[in-house]
């Protein structure tokens, strides 16, 4: 059996009782189960059938939020779950996920062609209006940063990049 671990921080405290801060420890267990402990003078500690319940109960609609102590862990859940994207057989993969050589606490997904990048573009609400580029000889690289700068997106094309820019993914064609 397996668990992550959360802090449950709080930005304000609606109740007036526990303050701000980190306020409880929540412990989530693969079957689901939750203990949460309110690390208090008078410690406590709550059972829940699932996560959402704490989020309900104590978020206080943004006022808390969870955040998790093991992001390792999390990650390495993720590469589980999605093993096929960070496969280091890149030629038959549409895209490859690994971190980014100058950020290694940021991702970089390079597609293999022109359509799958507009999709997670699209996916990401991006647009190749805002993305950068680049030509170097007879190829353009093509990229694109989420806001938070944690996620590039990157597309090498064949062609010189005449200032056209490239056709766009809609949020419509998502479907």
């Amino acid at each position: 059996m397996t668990s992550t671990l959360y802090t449950l921080h709080r930005h304000r405290d609606v109740s007036g009782i526990s303050g701000e801060g980190a306020v409880a420890t929540i412990c989530e267990f693969s079957s689901g189960l939750v203990a949460m402990h309110w690390d208090s003078p008078t410690p406590s500690v709550a059972v829940y059938t699932d996560i959402r319940r704490i989020e309900a109960l104590h978020g206080h609609s943004g006022a808390s939020v969870l955040e998790v102590q093991e992001p390792a862990r999390l990650v390495k859940a993720y590469e589980q779950t999605v093993f096929w994207l960070l496969s280091a057989r890149y030629h038959d993969r549409p895209m490859q996920v690994k971190p980014h050589p100058d950020w290694p606490d940021r991702l970089l997904l390079t597609f293999r062609d022109e359509r799958v990048w507009r999709f997670w573009l699209g996916l990401m609400d991006g647009s190749s209006h805002a993305a950068t580029h680049v030509t170097e000889g007879n190829e353009t690289k093509h990229t694109w940063v989420t806001p938070d700068g944690n996620c590039w997106l990157e597309y090498t094309s064949d062609a010189t990049y005449d200032n056209e820019p490239l056709a766009t993914f809609e949020r419509e064609d998502r479907g």
